[in-house]
């Protein structure tokens, strides 16, 4: 699992007030967890997307693809 998505995972946890273990790797959620860990990959898309500088992109449409092409790398997503 990546690194950023392992520290998410973590973050939701806490969030959740659940006590997670020490091993990341061991983690495991359930249908009323994936909710919470969707919300936290939303909220650092939208982050890192309003952190991102797109205005010299005349082209809408090259923007969002470029945007799009920028979140499978900053989730190290091939």
């Amino acid at each position: 699992m990546n690194e950023r998505i392992k520290q998410l995972a973590i973050e939701c946890a806490n969030l959740m007030e659940w006590n997670p273990p020490h091993d990341p790797d061991a983690y495991t959620f359930y249908s009323d967890n994936l909710e919470t860990f969707a919300k936290a990959i939303i909220l650092e898309c939208s982050k890192y997307l309003k952190e991102t500088d797109y205005d010299d992109i005349d082209s809408p449409n090259e923007a969002l693809e470029l945007a799009a092409d920028d979140l499978l790398d900053y989730f190290e997503i091939k």
